[in-house]
């Protein structure tokens, strides 16, 4: 609904979006941008019956499904960001801090804070995702703070990506970076799915494209290091606490829970969190926090 495209010192403020076919708001490679006191909302049962209009029409052949549709609420790439005060409600990322890459004049995404946000379902406060490329995709230094979510699909959500499709095959080494990532004093009830979620891309476009949804190889050319989690709160969880894939040819390092705490479901069921890899993450986690990551990290500080 709102695009801006290589832009510097703007603002966009005191509107509100409703019902968008896509997202809501994409920024990129903008530079000193400020997205502030907003509301977007977008009504996924309606969404969902103009779908079973479509194919009703269609005699139920569609072919790919267009059902969720990706109506992200805030995403961009650049760098001196600032995105506060909003109120969301949709049925993808809330917001979604994308990578910028060598071939552009912003080259890292860097120097983000988002806070204050007030979420009702959503698929997460996110980054990424993060695919590698002959054009070094980056993210760094990225804090969300302040934070409720209400029955939120992901929460906390640190997403990877194998390589592109549509780069051209190159003997150049690819690679991605995901670095000095902060989370902090988020709470929220209810949540569906993972409270947090730290792997490769877990989504199949409406086009049908995407990584699939769980048995996606970990690419070991995205280097993830230094996320920390401090003071999270998670009540009524439905499921485990929490996803930690990372490929141990290249581990995430630096992983770090102060305070984190994931209430129900599975959540202290087999570890509470689930990492299919012994020496792929590595980091700490102190005494306050449960349930334990010891399965994904080892023993606490």
């Amino acid at each position: 609904m709102i695009y801006f495209e290589g832009v510097s010192d703007s603002t966009i403020e005191r509107v509100s979006l409703f019902n968008a076919p896509r997202f809501n708001i994409y920024g990129a490679d903008v530079e000193r941008f400020t997205v502030r006191y907003m509301t977007i909302w977008v009504n996924v049962s309606l969404q969902r019956d103009i779908m079973k209009d479509i194919q009703a029409a269609a005699a139920g052949d569609l072919g790919h499904q267009a059902f969720p549709f990706n109506t992200d609420g805030v995403d961009f790439k650049g760098r001196d960001i600032h995105v506060h005060d909003l109120s969301v409600s949709n049925y993808d990322d809330v917001i979604a801090v994308k990578p910028s890459d060598t071939r552009l004049s912003i080259q890292c995404t860097e120097n983000v804070l988002v806070e204050r946000i007030s979420i009702l379902g959503g698929v997460g406060l996110s980054i990424g995702s993060v695919p590698p490329s002959i054009y070094v995709r980056c993210i760094r230094n990225v804090t969300f703070r302040d934070s409720t979510a209400k029955d939120p699909i992901k929460l906390i959500h640190i997403k990877s990506e194998s390589e592109p499709a549509d780069e051209p095959d190159a003997t150049t080494v690819r690679s991605a970076l995901i670095e000095s990532i902060v989370y902090s004093n988020i709470t929220a009830t209810g949540s569906v799915m993972w409270p947090i979620y730290l792997g490769p891309q877990q989504q199949n476009e409406p086009d049908g494209t995407g990584e699939g949804w769980f048995d996606v190889p970990i690419d070991d050319r995205v280097t993830i290091r230094n996320i920390s989690f401090l003071d999270v709160t998670v009540t009524g969880n439905h499921v485990k606490a929490g996803l930690i894939r990372c490929n141990s040819s290249n581990p995430c390092l630096g992983i770090s829970f102060d305070n984190v705490r994931i209430q129900g479901g599975m959540s202290e069921m087999s570890g509470g969190f689930i990492c299919d890899e012994r020496h792929a993450a590595f980091g700490t986690y102190d005494r306050d926090t449960s349930p334990s990551p010891s399965k994904c990290l080892g023993v606490p500080r």
